[in-house]
C-alpha cells in the first residue's frame, strides 16, 4: 500500500491552532510531518499534543519538527492500535 502525503495548508493549520482552546489535550491521527501538532503545541503551551503517524519518515520528520516542545508526543504506529488514557 503506498502513503499519499497532502500538507495542510498554512491557512488550515493557522485556523486550527487558533480554534483548539481551553482543552487538555489534542491528538492529531495521521499527523503527517507534524506541522498542526506543532502550531497548536505552540498556541497552547499548557496543552498536550499527540501525534500518530504510520509512515516512519513522516513520522521522523514530525519528531524533528517537535523536537523543542515537551507538550508534544508523537507515535509512530497504525492508528487502530494507538489508545490514550487521559486523566
Amino acid at each position: 500500500m503506498q502513503t499519499v502525503f497532502l500538507p495542510t495548508s498554512c491557512r488550515a493549520i493557522e485556523c486550527i491552532a487558533s480554534y483548539i482552546h481551553n482543552q487538555s489535550s489534542f491528538v492529531d491521527l495521521g499527523c503527517g510531518d507534524g506541522a498542526v501538532v506543532e502550531a497548536v503545541a505552540r498556541a497552547n503551551g499548557a496543552m498536550q499534543c499527540y501525534g500518530v503517524e504510520l509512515n516512519e519518515s513522516l513520522c521522523n520528520r514530525a519528531r524533528i519538527r517537535c523536537k523543542d516542545l515537551p507538550n508534544v508526543e508523537l507515535f509512530q504506529l497504525e492508528i487502530s492500535n494507538f489508545s490514550l488514557q487521559v486523566d
